[in-house]
């Protein structure tokens, strides 16, 4: 059997793609954690420093906007978790696909998922008890970029399909 250039080129690009493939499902799955336990310092350490994020559709208790720049992103993150925001987080029925480009360089990851919790920064508006339940359907759009040996969100979009502030726990079974 006589192995030519092309087929070693090919069989290497194959192999570049597949692993980073897997590296960047399993960042996407990280940066998913993150989100979910409000690990702001492993969320800062996700990002590239010039990247963006952008909330989009019904993103609730006005955080939709643009927010550009790793320290942009961690403000926002903070103002997220915060009492005033969703002071608890959890992510459900995720799915999500990934696209490597570039030699296997860039990736986009393509997701849907559900955050639902409790909320205290809504309750004014709701409950004299002072918490709240919400949910939100989101559709995301991840752009990574690989740098040494690190995959980096450079761009991410969360569009906010579903937005959702449904009174306490004992009323919110449709939540």
């Amino acid at each position: 059997t006589t192995t030519t250039l092309s087929d070693c080129t090919q069989t290497n690009t194959i192999t570049v793609m597949i692993n980073s493939t897997q590296q960047v499902m399993s960042a996407y799955s990280a940066h998913l954690q993150s989100i979910g336990s409000e690990s702001l310092t492993a969320l800062d350490a996700e990002y590239e420093s010039n990247a963006t994020l952008a909330l989009t559709g019904s993103a609730g208790g006005g955080l939709g906007g643009r927010y550009e720049s790793a320290a942009s992103i961690g403000t926002f993150y903070q103002m997220m978790f915060s009492s005033i925001g969703f002071p608890t987080m959890n992510i459900a029925n995720e799915s999500y696909a990934v696209d490597v480009s570039g030699n296997g360089k860039e990736a986009i990851v393509n997701s849907n998922f559900t955050i639902y919790g409790n909320d205290t920064g809504f309750s004014y508006m709701i409950e004299p008890s002072g918490i709240t339940v919400y949910r939100a359907d989101i559709r995301t759009a991840v752009s990574y970029i690989h740098l040494g040996n690190t995959w980096f969100i450079s761009n991410e979009t969360l569009d906010f399909l579903t937005f959702e502030i449904c009174g306490t726990t004992v009323r919110a079974a449709h939540c």
